[in-house]
């Protein structure tokens, strides 16, 4: 557990030295989105990763994320074709985005896949 807690520790001072060198933590109005499809989840990680530390996520990030798979839920709601689920890849496909399978879950390739998405619903 200790070696666990010494490797987050460590990914906790990487990460933030180098946010260090993009953000004012002191400046309020110098702050991250966390932008993605269902960002929560990746918000929630991230506190709970800073919650282990004195750092302040506050500093670095707005605490509200930006959902594009939210976006699509209420930019398609009152609209008669509805996907199957609302999966990324499900989302891209239908709406008419080219997908290669094997990529998915690389973060690269989902955060291009989720920009082409936000690009065709805004």
């Amino acid at each position: 557990i200790v070696k666990r807690i010494n490797i987050k520790e460590n990914i906790l001072f990487e990460f933030t030295k180098f946010l260090n060198t993009i953000i004012d933590p002191y400046n309020t109005k110098d702050k991250a989105y966390m932008i993605g499809w269902n960002s929560k989840f990746d918000s929630d990680f991230l506190h709970q990763l800073f919650s282990t530390s004195k750092v302040n996520y506050g500093n670095y990030f707005h605490h509200m994320p930006v959902d594009i798979q939210n976006l699509f839920v209420y930019k398609s709601m009152f609209k008669n074709k509805k996907p199957d689920n609302f999966k990324l890849e499900t989302i891209a496909k239908f709406l008419g985005i080219k997908v290669n399978h094997d990529k998915f879950h690389d973060a690269e390739y989902d955060i291009d896949i989720t920009n082409k998405i936000y690009l065709k619903i805004k």
